[in-house]
């Protein structure tokens, strides 16, 4: 007689495992009843496979239309045997895709898609963060002027960065519509992926999550500042990347932080 955990192994196999494999030990303890134990098995595995690929879809709703159902529910299946959900919640289960899809070869063609991916998990982790009050321009006022420098400004706890060599803020705001609603078909312009990368924030100050496609220099600031690096050493570090990029731009401080202030972007401050 196997053991609980070996049984409940057995279980995880059958039900995960490819179709047409036969579990031999899980197969003699199941009373057939003239069902055989592989057709027992396969309806707590169709139900398995579908609860989950309709779980990840609504994780990923911009994906799941840009490649049809049936090669999301193709893509899922891979996905679901790789990454089983690590709890009953399921609120983590679609951490991976993004990296999953970067190395799934069916997708090879579609060489955005797995940023798109990280974008809607972005979205996703911002929208379920915890609550906090977005710093206004108002409470800058009641830092003194001389003390800029050594102010440490704490990122809001819903922020989230996605870098990206495609358009993919654009790709996802083209794809928001719902197709019975797109009746100009919005949806379908084409966008030219080499228009160029974004840099997107994502971010959700109150009650809606927003992105936002910004300059490269603000999205490194916002990562400076989330280093928990003072004002000054802040900037400093941001200048310095600047003028060493590739193709180095202009980085003004004060529109940039007043930029993450509007955005809702920061929460509060302290005095270094």
């Amino acid at each position: 007689m196997p053991t609980l955990s070996e049984l409940q192994r057995n279980f995880l196999d059958a039900v995960l495992g490819e179709d047409g494999v036969t579990n031999a030990p899980l197969d003699a303890l199941i009373t057939e009843n003239g069902i055989p134990a592989a057709r027992r098995l396969q309806i707590y595995k169709n139900n398995t496979f579908i609860t989950l690929g309709e779980a990840l879809a609504a994780d990923y709703p911009v994906v799941a239309r840009l490649v049809g159902d049936d090669f999301f529910a193709y893509l899922a299946r891979h996905y679901i045997r790789a990454f089983p959900p690590p709890s009953g919640t399921l609120i983590d289960f679609g951490t991976h895709l993004g990296a999953f899809l970067a190395d799934f070869e069916a997708a090879r063609d579609l060489v955005y898609l797995p940023d798109v991916a990280r974008l809607e998990w972005a979205w996703q982790k911002a929208y379920h963060s915890l609550d906090a009050t977005a710093l206004s321009a108002d409470d800058l006022r009641d830092i003194a002027p001389d003390r800029y420098g050594d102010v440490v400004f704490a990122v809001h706890p819903s922020a989230r960065i996605v870098r990206s060599h495609y358009p993919v803020a654009r790709i996802w705001a083209a794809n928001q519509t719902p197709p019975e609603d797109d009746e100009n078909g919005e949806a379908e312009n084409e966008i030219d992926l080499n228009d160029g990368g974004e840099n997107v924030l994502v971010v959700r100050p109150e009650a809606t999550v927003h992105v936002i496609a910004l300059p490269a220099a603000d999205i490194s600031f916002i990562e400076a500042l989330g280093r928990s690096a003072p004002l000054a050493r802040a900037i400093e570090s941001v200048q310095r990347a600047a003028r060493d990029a590739a193709a180095p731009e202009n980085f003004n401080p004060t529109v940039s932080l007043g930029r993450l202030v509007a955005l809702g972007a920061l929460s509060h401050w302290t005095i270094a």
